[in-house]
């Protein structure tokens, strides 16, 4: 065997193992829906523990503190109970969106340099692929990953 095919198998290998399954699922979106999806997943983990920090605070309220509740004034707590959830649920998105986009990023150049890798051992073990002719041609659609391939706008807000 080639010592360089042995290299690259190798390091083939350690991506699959430590970095495969993880990549390939963040390259079956785009860069804005894989985003908007982790972001759903974190908003809504944000407020489950905000509702969760709400009833801590009623329950301080109303048995330690020993407040009525029949005279407590509802609507203006629940007005400032909504504004800090809102105000946490807007900095977990900006922290999270530039979290997911450096993660989606990463995995990018990590599956490029893997899909580069395989051609090199192509090559090397001699399955070059036909040279398509300059003419014109369909491009099929990817199997690994939308974003190696085709462009979109990602301008749009998460």
């Amino acid at each position: 065997m080639n010592e360089e095919r042995i290299i690259i198998m190798s390091k083939l290998a350690v991506y699959d193992k430590n970095f495969g399954e993880k990549d390939r699922l963040a390259n079956r979106f785009f860069r804005t829906d894989y985003v908007y999806r982790k972001n759903m997943w974190t908003r809504f983990y944000v407020f489950i523990g905000c509702l969760f920090l709400v009833c801590v605070y009623a329950l301080r309220v109303f048995i330690v503190d020993g407040q009525d509740i029949f005279a407590f004034d509802y609507r203006d707590e629940l007005i400032r109970i909504g504004i800090y959830v809102l105000a946490v649920l807007v900095v977990y998105t900006l922290i999270s969106t530039k979290i997911y986009i450096s993660e989606f990023n990463r995995a990018q150049r990590r599956f490029g340099n893997y899909i580069k890798l395989i051609k090199l051992l192509n090559e090397i073990s001699g399955f070059v692929q036909p040279a398509q002719d300059t003419g014109e041609f369909e491009q099929e659609e990817p199997e690994d990953g939308a974003s190696l391939y085709y462009t979109r706008n990602d301008s749009k807000i998460l």
